[in-house]
C-alpha cells in the first residue's frame, strides 16, 4: 500500500500536477473565492470537477478558463472575487 501511494505520488509530480484527481474539484471554490488569478496543473478534468466549475461559475459569476495541454494534464485558472468574512474586513482596516 505505501509503494502504491509514493508511486502515485511520484507520477503527479513528474507531470507537474499540483493535486490529484480528488483534490482538484475541491480546489475549485477556493480559487474563486481568492483575491487574483489562480492556477493549477491537474491531470484530466474529472466528472466532479467539471461539476465544481460549472456551479461556482453560476453562484460567483466567475469565469474558469481551461486549457488543455499536448500531455494530456489540464490547466485550470480563473480571475477570483477577493472575498473577505466581514468579521476580517473590520479588524483588518
Amino acid at each position: 500500500m505505501v509503494s502504491e501511494a509514493c508511486q502515485t505520488l511520484f507520477n503527479y509530480s513528474k507531470i507537474g500536477a499540483c493535486c490529484d484527481d480528488y483534490m482538484q474539484d475541491q480546489l475549485i471554490i477556493l480559487m474563486a473565492l481568492a483575491e487574483g488569478r489562480s492556477q493549477i496543473r491537474c491531470r484530466r478534468l474529472t466528472s466532479h470537477t467539471k461539476t465544481a466549475i460549472y456551479v461556482t461559475e453560476l453562484l460567483l459569476g466567475v469565469k474558469f478558463e481551461i486549457t488543455t495541454l499536448d500531455d494530456g494534464c489540464s490547466i485550470i485558472s480563473c480571475e477570483g472575487i477577493g472575498y473577505t468574512p466581514k468579521h476580517l474586513k473590520s479588524s483588518c482596516s
